[in-house]
Formats: structure tokens, C-alpha cells, sequence
């Protein structure tokens, strides 16, 4: 919790968290209610959960008029039972996040998991490249499957540039599964210019380059 940051140049590898601790966020880097800070030139890897709960984020930030930007993220997996998996997690307003790079973020369990999370007004994103993000899979597209920039709401959000392809195929065939490049759950004033979004999982399960619950 703090007013201004820089959190920058810093390698985070190994991060583990075995079966039967439970407490907390597993996180390489988490700050909330800041109002204005910067996340850059850092290195998360090999960020694991297997506790069963909470959740596993590379990095995590909440706050107004942040900047997380060209940080290398690799290798995040869980097991966990519960929603909010991700490479970088985003709430707040006035926030841009450009110029990272995000791959192999997977999930074992049936829950969300995404490779950029965003929540908020006057988003900014672009120039990010995601790869390789994916979950069990399940019944409900909004909290069950793999995505690789996920758009929770927010008003006047803004994604230029950003390039995502997901290629690991989600492993539920018992289950409808759904994946999509760009998710879509709710926001207004989207604007979407010169992105690349491939989704290239194997048939079997609901494949969208784009999917949207707003009309």
C-alpha cells in the first residue's frame, strides 16, 4: 500500500507454493491502492500454486495512473480452486500496461486464468505479447477457460498493437471449453485498433479470437 512506487529491474524465479499452504495470494509482485506507481524491466518465472486455493498472479496491482510495463513473465501454473489466475492482474483507473511479454500460463484446474486482467476506466493497453494461456476448462465461459487478455469493465478502454496467440490446447473433453484471445465481459467505449489475436487450440473445445458478452 503505498502512494508512489518504482518497482523495477528485479528477476523473481522459483516461486512456489506446496500442497497444504493455503494462505494468501501467490504473487511475485502484489500492490494495492496506490495512486500512482511503476512496474518495469522485471523478470517473473516459474511462479507456481499447488495449494488447491487462492490464487497465482505474476503480477498484481490495484490502484490509479499506474504503469506496468516490459516485464517478462513465464511459466505461471496452478491448481488452484478458485478464479483470478493471471499474468498481469489490473484494477483501477487510469492505468496503462505496454510492452510486456506473457507466455505459458496455465491452469490445471477448472477456473479462470488469463494472461492480462483488466478493470477499469481510461485503460490503456497495447504492444504486449501473450502466448500459450490455458485452464482445464468448464461450463461457463466468464469464470471456467483460458484467455489471453481478459476485459472485465471499465469505461473508455483502448487496445492498440498487442499481439496474442494461444496454441496449448485446453484439456477438458468431458466438458464444454471455451478459450478466446480477447474476452470480453463488460465495459463501454471499447476501442480495439491493429491487434493480432490467433487462437490455434486444437478442435474439441469452443475457440473464439475474440469473444464478447457486450453488444
Amino acid at each position: 500500500n503505498s502512494n508512489t512506487y518504482n518497482i523495477s529491474g528485479n528477476t523473481l524465479d522459483g516461486l512456489k507454493r506446496p500442497l497444504g499452504v493455503t494462505s494468501g495470494t501467490n504473487a511475485g509482485i502484489i500492490v494495492t491502492l496506490s495512486n500512482t506507481g511503476t512496474i518495469s524491466n522485471n523478470s517473473l518465472l516459474n511462479i507456481e500454486n499447488f495449494s488447491t486455493n487462492n490464487t497465482c498472479v505474476a503480477i498484481q496491482a490495484t490502484g490509479n495512473n499506474l504503469i506496468i510495463n516490459n516485464n517478462i513473465i513465464d511459466n505461471i501454473n496452478t491448481n488452484s480452486g478458485n478464479n483470478g489466475n493471471t499474468g498481469i492482474f489490473c484494477d483501477g483507473t487510469a492505468n496503462t500496461i505496454h510492452s510486456n511479454k506473457i507466455s505459458n500460463v496455465q491452469a490445471s484446474n477448472d477456473k479462470l486464468i488469463n494472461g492480462i486482467y483488466i478493470n477499469g476506466d481510461n485503460a490503456l493497453v497495447y504492444n504486449n505479447f501473450v502466448a500459450n494461456v490455458s485452464s482445464l476448462g468448464g461450463g461457463g465461459p466468464v469464470n471456467q477457460g483460458g484467455y489471453g487478455i481478459y476485459v472485465n469493465g471499465g469505461n473508455v478502454v483502448k487496445l492498440y498493437y498487442n499481439s496474442v496467440r494461444l496454441q496449448i490446447t485446453q484439456s477438458s473433453v468431458t466438458i464444454p471449453s471455451t478459450s478466446a484471445a480477447l474476452f470480453i465481459n463488460g465495459g463501454t467505449q471499447l476501442t480495439i485498433v491493429n491487434n493480432i489475436f490467433i487462437n490455434a487450440q486444437s478442435p474439441g473445445a469452443s475457440r473464439f479470437a475474440v469473444y464478447s458478452n457486450v453488444t
